[in-house]
């Protein structure tokens, strides 16, 4: 059954061509494909409506990603989107990583509940986790979609001094960006 969101795109969206250019130009090394889900998805629209705000979320994958870098030692950018309102709740995201990640780890994460006592950090939802394969048209799925967000800066593990002095070499991990590349919205949203 095909509904609104199969017939129109996104048109806020960068477009796919650029995001699949800025993911090529990362100075992050390794790229993965990961799909997030919420142990209480399917309830979105009754969190929306009490006033329990639809995208919270948000805020749980936000902090898994800077517990993912400190837990993997690396530093990691996420470009990023959300299903839109009237469907589960799911987050795609093409994860860039400064080392590779081990999928089982962080699978494991994900499905444990924050837990300070046992280290854990994840919200008890599902997730798939692959190697970023450019050929497959993961990039226009997402960003055709999906409603698109951006996060202000690189998750960073701060193991090193020049880190922990707010002097991050990852601040702004990409490189050799045209001028649509430069005025997209994941550029445009990083401090700098």
């Amino acid at each position: 059954m095909m509904n609104d969101r199969d017939l129109q795109l996104i048109d806020h969206n960068d477009s796919v061509a650029v995001l699949e250019s800025l993911i090529s130009k990362s100075t992050l090394q390794h790229c993965y494909f990961v799909t997030h889900s919420f142990p209480d998805s399917k309830n979105r629209d009754r969190r929306a409506a009490a006033g329990l705000g639809a995208f919270a979320p948000i805020g749980d994958f936000i902090y898994f990603n800077r517990k993912a870098a400190e837990f993997f030692d690396s530093h990691l950018f996420s470009i990023y989107a959300i299903e839109p309102v009237g469907h589960r709740f799911g987050i795609h995201q093409f994860l860039l990583s400064e080392r590779p990640l081990n999928r089982n780890q962080l699978f494991k994460q994900w499905m444990r509940r924050k837990n300070p006592a046992t280290g854990s950090f994840g919200v008890g939802g599902h997730l798939h986790f692959q190697e970023y394969n450019p050929s497959l048209s993961g990039v226009g799925y997402v960003f055709e979609r999906h409603i698109q967000h951006t996060i202000k800066s690189t998750f960073c593990p701060k193991r090193t001094k020049r880190c922990k002095r707010g002097k991050c070499p990852f601040d702004f991990p990409f490189v050799d960006l045209t001028a649509e590349e430069s005025n997209s919205r994941v550029i445009r949203s990083l401090v700098r």
